[in-house]
C-alpha cells in the first residue's frame, strides 16, 4: 500500500515533471502549485484519517481507488484546473491510506511484539520510488507522458489487487486511530524540534519535487535524470533502520543533526558537482537521509512527548506538512523567475543547513532550564 500510494502515486511526480513541462505549457511556478496541491491534499488526508472510525477496511480500498482514478485522469486531460484538483486528490487519499495502514501494521506489530519490524513497511516508500523511477522512462519511451501516467494507474491496479487478495482478515483492523490535532508542546525542547522539522518539511520537499527535472535540465545529463531517482528509492529502502541504529549508539541529537548535514549537501550537491557521479551521489545522501529524519524526529518525540505521544506526533506531522506546501511554491517561483535551479537549491540547502545551530542551542537552552530548576529543587 505504501508503495502504491507514498512511492508511486505521490513520488512519481517527481520523474515525469520533465517530460510534463517539455510537452505541456507548465512552468516551474506553475509545476510547485501542483506539487503544493497534492501536499494541502496529503495534510488533510492525514488529518482527517485521525478521525476515521468503524471498518478501515472499507475506508482504506475506497480510498486506494480514488487514488488510482487520480493518477489515470492525469493522463487523459492537459487541463491545469484538473490537474490541480486530481493532486489534491491523490495527497488526501496518500494521507490517509498512509496514516491508516501505519495504524494498523504498528497494532499488529506491537501485540506480536515485533515492533521494530515497522521499518519493514516504511521501506514501502523506497520500492516504490524506485519501481516509478525506472519505469516511467520507459512508459514515456514507449508513448508520451500522458500514457505515462495512465500505464503508472495500471500498474497501481495491480498492486491493489494483490494487496486486497492477500488480506484475507489476518490483521485485527482497529478503529482506534492516532488523533492528529495540533496541540501546544510540553517538554521545553518540543517546540525547537517542531521549528527544525517544519523546515526539513520545507527544505527535503524542494529536492524530492523537482530533483530529476533539475538534473535534466543539465543538457550532459538528461538521460541520468530517472536514474537518479532510482538511486534515491534505492537509498531509502534501507534507511530507517540504519538511523534507528544509530540512535541506539548515540544521542538522537548528534544523529538529527549529523542527518541535516548530509541531507544538506545531498541537497545542494547537484550545483556543486554536475557530473553524473555529483548527482548520482547527491541522490545516495538525499535518499539515505529523508525518512530517516522523519524516523529520528517522530522517535525522539515520542521518547520525550510524556505520555503526550498521539497528540505531539499530530503536532509534527502538521507542521511538517505546511513545511511541504510552502517549499515548492516558493522553488518554483524562484526558478521561474531565475530560469534555473540555483537559487531554488541554494534555498533548500540553506534551510536545512538553519536546523543545526537551531537544534543546538534548543539543547543548550533546556539543559540550562534543567539546571536552574534543579539549584531552585
Amino acid at each position: 500500500m505504501l508503495a502504491l500510494a507514498m512511492g508511486i502515486s505521490r513520488f512519481s511526480y517527481t520523474p515525469i515533471l520533465p517530460f510534463m513541462t517539455e510537452a505541456t505549457d507548465l512552468t516551474t511556478a506553475t509545476a510547485g502549485y501542483l506539487a503544493s496541491s497534492n501536499y494541502v491534499g496529503y495534510l488533510i488526508g492525514a488529518l482527517l484519517a485521525g478521525k476515521l472510525r468503524g471498518n478501515l477496511y472499507r475506508f482504506i480500498s475506497f480510498s486506494v481507488t480514488c487514488n488510482i482514478i487520480s493518477m489515470i485522469a492525469m493522463g487523459m486531460t492537459d487541463t491545469y484546473v484538473v490537474w490541480l484538483i486530481m493532486r489534491f486528490v491523490a495527497g488526501i487519499t496518500s494521507g490517509i491510506i498512509f496514516v491508516l495502514v501505519s495504524s494498523i501494521v504498528l497494532d499488529y506489530l506491537t501485540t506480536k511484539n515485533l515492533g521494530s519490524w515497522i521499518g519493514f513497511l516504511y521501506s514501502g516508500v523506497g520500492v516504490g520510488i524506485v519501481v516509478s523511477g525506472l519505469l516511467v522512462p520507459i512508459f514515456h519511451k514507449n508513448s508520451s507522458w500522458e500514457g505515462t501516467w495512465i500505464y503508472l494507474g495500471i500498474l497501481s491496479i495491480m498492486i491493489a489487487i494483490i494487496v486486497f487478495l492477500l488480506w484475507k482478515g489476518n490483521v485485527t483492523i482497529s478503529s482506534k486511530t492516532p488523533k492528529s490535532s495540533p496541540v501546544a508542546p510540553k517538554h521545553p525542547f518540543l517546540i525547537w524540534m517542531i521549528i527544525a522539522y517544519s523546515l526539513e518539511g520545507f527544505g527535503y520537499i524542494i529536492t524530492a519535487t523537482f530533483l530529476v527535472d533539475i538534473v535534466y535540465s543539465i543538457p550532459s545529463l538528461q538521460e541520468y535524470a530517472s536514474y537518479s531517482w532510482v538511486v534515491v528509492g534505492i537509498s531509502v529502502i534501507p534507511s530507517t533502520y540504519l538511523w534507528m541504529l544509530a540512535m541506539k549508539k548515540w544521542s538522537p541529537i548528534t544523529v538529527l543533526c549529523t542527518a541535516f548535514f548530509i541531507q544538506a549537501v545531498g541537497v545542494l550537491l547537484p550545483i556543486l558537482s554536475e557530473t553524473v557521479i555529483g548527482v548520482f551521489i547527491a541522490a545516495f545522501l538525499f535518499g539515505i537521509t529523508f525518512m530517516g529524519i522523519t524516523t529520528i524526529c517522530t522517535s525522539y518525540a515520542r521518547q520525550i512527548s510524556l505520555g503526550n505521544s498521539n497528540q505531539i506526533l499530530g503536532t509534527l506531522t502538521t507542521f511538517y506538512a505546511l513545511g511541504q506546501i510552502l517549499g515548492p511554491l516558493f522553488a518554483g517561483w524562484l526558478a521561474w523567475q531565475s530560469g534555473n535551479y540555483k537559487s531554488s537549491i541554494l534555498l533548500a540547502g540553506g534551510i536545512l543547513l538553519i536546523t543545526i545551530p537551531l537544534l543546538l542551542i534548543g539543547t543548550k537552552i533546556t539543559n540550562d532550564r534543567k539546571e536552574e530548576q534543579s539549584c531552585h529543587t
